[in-house]
């Protein structure tokens, strides 16, 4: 039983590409009921694009009832509706389970003792939030943010150790079995459609989901901090944004239609977006897990200006000097002006950066890997 609050349909940014190469290992040994939590709309696509005999997907309603409505407020975030978790609990009853597989760990909460449990943690609790208290804007921000740390901190504990497998992106704090599965290009290993070109062109790339805040930071912060001082520089600069939703913050909005920036929502193929440019950014500074617009952008073989926050799980790929880290203005001024103006260098460079990736990134091991854990 693989059990979530969103479908693995359209696979078009990071959350949907990671479940969908999770439920395709699992697919491959397992014959699979996927419950879909609260999204009709993910359970109707899935409906639609589902071609396999050995997953089939289910679907519940997630009505919040007035006092889980109040205490979702209040910052509790563990808390669902107990009609839910009856339905839940028949659910699993249905059947006698190998295990249940959660995408993220909060689902759990709904699992009846007595079955094992694996999560595909990705996004650990503690790594969010004090990112996200450490970069928060003001101070009441920060007070909030903490409090609801500390509010779920007891529960996020407990459904951690009743876990009898973590899947994590990187290694992590936790006191209990994990299980290491990097975040990958999933879409580009699976179509394998692209063909490298090298480029030298005045244009930097940006991919990713500008609804969630991590990515519209971080790109803020881009556009008022460093692109401006990049043109400067290089007036013929060129910066390419891809998202899949627009922004929610009207400060972006206003900052996006700048100088010298391209937007493109919902673009139905990034490999000409990747082919057109020369090198990727990825200015994140909070969340958790591992960023796959890292991973992508190199597996177009593209170096990557990321922080060092952005960076984290891709070690191999920064010692190799894929990935260069600049958590300053200064720092991504000099290194994206440092890679423009040795063009000759920045091709030779892109092309190691592709070979490599063609030889690293595996999805028959990444599949095995997991396979062979459970």
């Amino acid at each position: 039983m693989f059990i979530a609050f969103s479908g693995p349909y359209p696979p078009i940014d990071g959350k949907k590409q990671r479940t969908l190469a999770l439920l395709n290992a699992l697919e491959i040994n397992y014959v699979v009921d996927f419950l879909i939590i609260g999204h009709r709309v993910d359970y109707e696509e899935a409906i639609l694009q589902n071609t396999s005999d050995t997953i089939k997907f289910h679907f519940l309603d997630n009505k919040a009832s007035f006092k889980t409505s109040w205490l979702k407020k209040l910052g509790f975030i563990f808390i669902y509706p107990s009609s839910l978790k009856k339905d839940v609990i028949a659910f699993c009853k249905r059947k006698e389970y190998a295990f249940v597989f959660s995408r993220y760990l909060s689902p759990l909460i709904m699992i009846p003792s007595g079955i094992k449990r694996i999560a595909d943690i990705d996004d650990d609790f503690n790594e969010l939030y004090t990112s996200r208290i450490k970069q928060a804007s003001s101070r009441y921000k920060r007070l909030r943010l903490r409090q609801i740390q500390l509010i779920n901190q007891s529960t996020y504990k407990k459904l951690l150790m009743k876990l009898d497998l973590a899947i994590v992106v990187k290694k992590e704090n936790l006191a209990i079995p994990q299980l290491i599965m990097e975040n990958l290009p999933f879409q580009s290993l699976l179509n394998k459609d692209y063909e490298f070109q090298a480029s030298t062109r005045t244009t930097l790339l940006f991919v990713g989901k500008l609804t969630y805040e991590p990515n519209a930071l971080g790109l803020s912060w881009f556009l008022k901090k460093v692109f401006p001082r990049l043109l400067a520089e290089v007036p013929n600069l060129t910066l390419q944004v891809i998202s899949n939703e627009l922004p929610r913050d009207e400060q972006l909005l206003s900052l996006l239609n700048g100088t010298n920036i391209n937007v493109n929502y919902k673009a139905p193929n990034l490999n000409e977006f990747y082919a057109r440019s020369s090198v990727v950014i990825a200015p994140i500074f909070q969340g958790a897990g591992s960023n796959l617009k890292v991973a992508e952008g190199v597996m177009h073989g593209r170096p990557v200006i990321s922080t060092n926050f952005g960076s984290k799980s891709f070690d191999r790929e920064r010692n190799l000097g894929f990935i260069l880290n600049s958590d300053s203005p200064d720092d991504m001024v000099s290194a994206i002006l440092q890679l423009l103006s040795r063009p000759t260098e920045l091709a030779i460079l892109q092309e190691r950066i592709f070979t490599w990736a063609a030889g690293s990134y595996s999805l028959e091991h990444w599949n095995k890997k997991l396979l062979n854990a459970l």
